[in-house]
């Protein structure tokens, strides 16, 4: 239940569903996965440093808690996902990331998605 996978973790999800009511996969005709999902915020600033920061202390107070809730719950997979808009046809994001972050990450067993969305076209 999302209720004890809040607990374990020590943050009440931004987002989250149990399977049994996520739609019915046309292909495998079975729920698709449950998820749980943690919004940290939006940053406007072209410097990732404070955005990377908050999300390494978010990871480093609360690693215990997701290895736990991995053991207890055998997620099909964690995964950080960031959002960049590119708001002018001419700008190319660079997105650095600390080492500390990326062990932190790698323990969790995270992948991490970087989704860049042209906004400049609208």
């Amino acid at each position: 239940p999302v209720e004890c996978l809040s607990k374990t973790i020590g943050l009440n999800p931004s987002e989250a569903q149990i399977p049994s009511l996520t739609r019915i996969n046309p292909i495998s005709g079975r729920h698709n996965s449950g998820y749980w999902i943690y919004h940290i915020g939006e940053d406007t600033s072209y410097d990732c440093k404070a955005l990377f920061q908050s999300i390494e202390k978010l990871l480093s107070e609360n690693v215990d808690n997701f290895t736990s809730a991995i053991r207890q719950y055998h997620p099909e997979c964690i995964l950080l996902r960031l959002y960049v808009d590119v708001e002018d046809e001419n700008e190319y994001p660079s997105i650095r990331l600390h080492s500390d972050l990326l062990n932190l990450l790698a323990k969790i067993q995270a992948s991490f998605d970087i989704v860049i969305e042209n906004n400049y076209g609208t």
